[in-house]
C-alpha cells in the first residue's frame, strides 16, 4: 500500500496527472498520537521541516511505502520511499 505525498495532489489542481478520481480512491488517515510522537524523532534525526515529518511519519507508523516526486527532502535512500513518476 502507498501513502502518496501531497505533490501529487498539487499536480491534479495544475492539471497533469494522476487523474483526481485515482486520488479519490485512497483511504485518508489521521494524524493521531503515534504519528506526532514518530514526526518528533524523524524531525531530530532527519532534520525535516514539520509537515515532511508528519508524511515520513504516517507511512512509517502504518508500514506503507511514501510516493512523492520531492526527491530533494524524500531521497530513495530512505526506506520505503518511491518516486512514481516525473513531470
Amino acid at each position: 500500500m502507498l501513502l502518496l505525498d501531497t505533490n501529487s495532489l498539487i499536480d491534479v489542481l495544475r492539471g497533469e496527472r494522476p487523474s483526481l478520481a485515482w486520488l479519490e480512491s485512497f483511504l485518508r488517515l489521521p494524524l493521531d498520537h503515534s504519528i506526532a510522537r514518530e514526526s518528533v524523532l524523524l524531525r531530530q534525526s532527519l532534520e525535516l521541516k514539520v509537515p515532511d515529518a508528519i508524511i515520513l511519519a504516517t507511512a512509517t507508523v502504518h508500514g506503507l511505502t511514501l510516493a512523492t516526486r520531492n526527491v530533494r527532502v524524500f531521497p530513495l535512500t530512505l526506506q520505503n520511499v518511491v518516486h512514481p513518476y516525473a513531470l
